[in-house]
């Protein structure tokens, strides 16, 4: 038996699709009538046991090279890629390596990939940044893809870089 393990149970909980009550009565049950929970099959309970490793430190994770913070929604590799469209990004200059990220340092992030108005949060209604130099180059919708700045990204970059410098 693992020490770092801890168990509760099994225990009796209410049921949280029925609130204990173990029958149904909402959208399509009309007046006084209910049907039995599907969840407890009208017990108005579930039996449950709950298992919790205690953390004891982080754990490695075999054929890492790379880390990024985030996707942002984009596929990311360990390497430079080259795209069908000829098109390279650059995923070296982005993220750190798996060493860096276990030694606390924070991941970079893959400029040629997205944008400075992704990296601070997309939507990010708070960053003075967004709000001066994303905001208005959006349409309606907000979207980066419908950014005018989309094709601009490394002039973006350095704007950011210079708004951050002056902090």
């Amino acid at each position: 038996m693992n020490k770092n393990i801890i168990t509760f149970g099994p225990a009796k909980l209410v049921c949280t699709c029925c609130g204990g009550t173990g029958l149904y009565n909402a959208f399509i049950e009309t007046g006084a009538c209910a049907i039995i929970c599907r969840n407890c099959k009208g017990t108005g309970c579930v039996e449950t046991t709950l298992s919790f490793e205690l953390f004891t430190g982080r754990k490695p994770l075999e054929g890492v090279t790379r880390v990024f913070a985030k996707s942002l929604g984009h596929r990311h590799y360990a390497n430079d890629h080259e795209y069908e469209d000829g098109n390279v990004i650059e995923y070296s200059k982005g993220g750190c390596s798996y060493e860096e990220f276990l030694n606390g340092e924070k991941p970079k992030p893959v400029k040629d990939l997205y944008c400075p108005g992704e990296w601070v949060g997309g939507f990010n209604y708070s960053s003075k940044f967004y709000m001066e130099h994303c905001h208005p180059a959006r349409n309606v919708t907000g979207s980066t893809n419908t950014c005018s700045n989309k094709k601009n990204k490394a002039q973006c970059w350095k704007i950011y870089e210079e708004s951050q410098n002056q902090k």
